[in-house]
């Protein structure tokens, strides 16, 4: 191998920070001490913050990996295989997962195991790239040894992931009725196997990356030459291997959890977007940054919003965005992104290695782009620049949505509302909200109308709950009964639905049937000073000892 000019690609700052994840090694301590700081929501502007920042990061790095694949027809013509037929199979899958469920199912749980070793392998990947260009010869004893240590990365995230009884957030509700959402399909891997095999490939893992360092350590002419690659398997572990482990031995470091995947995922983004800008700026033509930037986003922004608005409820999908098409789409699009970035990106590709390496394979012919402006090409580009002005609306759309939703102001909800529904993003939660609103200033008609859109979105405790007190205030208490048995059917363990359907009984002159239900609440809630007064009160047959379907005591969201 031909030994580069030097290790780096657009500077040693630019590098270590975006490439070697300096930046973020440094963030992320500092952003966790203000989350455990602050052991609260941080409300809609974080919220808004994270999306814009997911915005800016996440969408454009798919758009890298699609402009490398489709924008130019020489590698349309290569990778035709992956770019056309099994990218088709993938999105046909994702059509049909939003119609059954167990699909979406299977979508999910392959994202969510294939993420790690994604992540791990541009990390490895680009290790070996700045010591290829720092002029560190890299064995194949060493290279192996590098190669198992992202293997036993990944396998410590897939046994904490795998366990039959999962310790970690991945599956949804776990309901067969029509509520259901996508869930991780674990594998079941026996509790007792797993806590064996954590600390055996913990120690596994620690003495492959140790004894690969003090190999390539006898070989390197400095420290410095070796710095990048040891950021980026210090990144590594940061991101998977300490947090499995840590996770493993304290389960507390659970609330934290999610607020760690998001940031490594935005690093990852970074990090790959930096990579792409070098290739960009050193493939023949040559690209400028800020252009090139710009057409990724366009592409990623794309690839993340439109089919949103295509498979909503009312075009071609049945499911709204908090049942899970939000996810299934997210899951969709990286499982095609770590198909096809599989494909692309190896170093031992000719034309791959001559950029990211400096050396001189075999000689290529001048990749060039599509001529002209063609109608299939003109229609891209304008679907990613709507697709753009939809996404920057949704952000607006939904702080606008977080911050009327403390106020009493009806008409500010419903205008979030139905924007957030324009965008593709109707929710069953959203149209309960907003049904609570227009009941609270006497529009029940309209609250009802909301009532019953949100039930045919997505069955919920919530939705039934109001729906039996619509009906218990109009005078249909058995219309009531009926709602508030369907919404326990959804979730057994609603202690007010189970008070409500009580005084409902109450109301109805079925004295005994409300015992019945309030004596097994009391065997389920023995403590609870909600459930004793009732059942005390039933038993003196006072029950209800406050008019239930009474216009203030509409129920609370979460009853």
């Amino acid at each position: 191998m031909q030994r580069s000019s030097g290790p780096w690609l657009l500077g040693p700052g630019p590098d270590l920070v975006f490439g070697c994840g300096v930046g973020y090694l440094v963030l992320f301590p500092l952003l966790l001490l203000v989350l455990r700081l602050t052991l609260t929501d941080l409300g809609a502007g974080w919220i808004a913050f994270t999306g814009l920042v997911t915005l800016l990061t996440n969408s454009p790095h798919y758009g890298a990996t699609l402009l490398r694949v489709y924008e130019r027809r020489e590698d349309r013509r290569r990778y035709a295989f992956f770019a056309i037929w099994i990218s088709l199979l993938i999105w046909a899958a994702f059509a049909a997962a939003t119609r059954v469920t167990w699909i979406g199912s299977v979508l999910v749980t392959l994202y969510l195991l294939w993420a790690p070793w994604h992540f791990g392998a541009q990390n490895y990947g680009l290790a070996l790239m700045f010591l290829g260009r720092g002029g560190v010869r890299v064995d194949p004893v060493t290279k192996r040894l590098l190669h198992l240590s992202i293997l036993l990365s990944f396998l410590l995230t897939f046994l904490i992931a795998s366990a039959a009884t999962p310790t970690v957030g991945l599956n949804g509700i776990p309901d067969d009725g029509p509520g259901v959402i996508y869930r991780f399909i674990s594998l079941g891997i026996p509790d007792g196997f797993v806590a064996l095999a954590m600390p055996a490939v913990g120690l596994v893992y620690a003495a492959c990356s140790v004894a690969a360092f003090a190999r390539l350590r006898r070989r390197a002419a400095s420290w410095a030459a070796l710095a990048p690659a040891l950021l980026l398997m210090l990144l590594q572990a940061s991101w998977f291997s300490m947090p499995a482990l840590i996770h493993w031995a304290t389960p507390a470091w659970d609330p934290f959890l999610t607020f760690h995947v998001f940031w490594f995922a935005v690093a990852h983004s970074v990090q790959y977007l930096w990579v792409t800008v070098y290739y960009a700026r050193r493939s023949d033509p040559p690209e400028r940054t800020g252009s090139f930037l710009w057409k990724c986003a366009l592409a990623g922004i794309g690839i993340t919003t439109f089919p949103a608005l295509l498979f909503a409820p009312g075009l071609l999908g049945t499911r709204p965005a908090d049942m899970g098409l939000l996810f299934l789409l997210f899951s969709t699009v990286n499982v095609h992104h770590f198909m096809l970035d599989g494909v692309i990106w190896k170093l031992r590709d000719g034309r791959v290695a001559k950029v990211l390496l400096r050396t001189e394979p075999e000689a290529s012919a001048p990749i060039t782009p599509g001529s002209g402006w063609s109608p299939l090409r003109l229609g891209a580009w304008a679907l990613g620049t709507v697709s753009v002005v939809v996404a920057v609306a949704t952000i607006a759309l939904d702080l606008e949505y977080r911050r009327a939703l403390e106020r009493r102001d009806a008409a500010r909800f419903e205008r979030a509302v139905t924007g957030l529904t324009w965008v593709g993003r109707e929710s069953a939660e959203a149209r309960i909200n907003l049904a609570r609103k227009l009941l609270l200033v006497g529009e029940t008609e309209r609250g009802l109308a909301e009532v019953e859109r949100s039930l045919v979105l997505k069955p919920t405790p919530d939705a039934f709950a109001t729906l039996g007190w619509l009906r218990g205030s109009g005078g249909d208490l058995e219309g009531a009964v009926e709602a508030y048995r369907s919404g326990l059917e959804l979730d057994p363990d609603q202690k007010d639905l189970v008070l409500y359907l009580a005084s409902a009984y109450a109301e109805l002159d079925h004295g005994d049937r409300a015992l019945e239900v309030l004596e097994e609440a009391a065997l389920r809630w023995p403590r609870d000073p909600s459930v004793r007064r009732s059942l005390l009160l039933a038993r003196r047959g006072r029950l209800p000892a406050e008019g239930l379907h009474d216009a203030d005591r509409l129920p609370e969201p979460g009853s």
